[in-house]
């Protein structure tokens, strides 16, 4: 049930993401490529060390909107930072 509500967003995003770079010139795609990913990894260092503070465990499953956030921005961040395998 909820790979239905993530997949056509994350579909979305990737198509997005994929779009904006072809149109971005190679030196500015490469910067936005390296600040996504430096980002992304600053991240997990952050709470892999726990700098970063905790949140509170949510109750029960994300929301509908939740779920397509996710996939319309995880879609994007796929095919910026690199995309596939």
């Amino acid at each position: 049930a909820s790979l239905k509500k993530v997949a056509p967003p994350g579909a979305l995003g990737a198509l997005a993401g994929a779009a904006l770079l072809s149109y971005t010139p190679a030196a500015t795609a490469r910067l936005l490529s390296a600040t996504l990913l430096f980002g992304l990894g600053a991240i997990v260092a952050l709470r892999f060390y726990r700098i970063a503070p905790r949140r509170a465990e949510a109750a029960g499953a994300p929301s509908a909107t939740v779920l397509r956030l996710i996939g319309l921005l995880g879609g994007f961040v796929d095919s910026t930072g690199g995309g596939g395998w």
